[in-house]
């Protein structure tokens, strides 16, 4: 990883992600930083304030399948990217610089919200969880829940608040 991507003191309290030109996609070392989803049956939540490019939450399995829920200029977008496949789906307007993302995880799927309070979710999309799966996309390292800032590094930075994951 390039560490010079990664920032906790420039603005107290918040993880600042500077942008990649490598992207998640890619084979290189994309500005991420994840946990491995360990439970079945979970919620990951973060409040991020938007600033580069393209920045949001993933279900990461690797560069041949993820699902990104992510802020890209004023919109609010939902990608499923499996092997050459990528879906691509425009989800709302955004006009506030705040916006919090969550994702839920069943046996089945996994389901994308979002909210502008921390308190109203909408539901933005969801996919089959067993396109993610080992039997699926072969490894053995697991699916990881994270944080991406991606796009040319201009100096702006994607700032995230937490990261909530718990059991549900």
């Amino acid at each position: 990883p390039d560490n010079t991507s990664y920032t906790l003191s420039d603005r107290k309290g918040w993880l600042g992600i500077k942008p990649s030109e490598q992207t998640l996609d890619g084979n290189g070392s994309p500005s991420f930083v994840g946990i491995r989803q360990q439970h079945i049956n979970f919620q990951a939540t973060t409040c991020m304030l938007v600033g580069a490019p393209k920045a949001g939450l993933t279900v990461f399995r690797g560069p041949q399948g993820h699902y990104d829920l992510y802020a890209q200029g004023n919109k609010l977008c939902l990608d499923f990217r499996l092997g050459t496949l990528l879906h691509h789906q425009e989800i709302t307007t955004r006009s506030d610089n705040k916006v919090y993302l969550r994702v839920k995880g069943t046996a089945e799927m996994y389901y994308f919200f979002y909210s502008t309070d921390g308190q109203h979710y909408q539901e933005a999309g969801k996919m089959d969880t067993r396109y993610l799966s080992t039997e699926t996309q072969g490894g053995f390292t697991g699916t990881y829940l994270g944080l991406f800032a991606e796009g040319d590094h201009d100096g702006n930075t994607a700032w995230f608040d937490f990261l909530h994951y718990m059991t549900s």
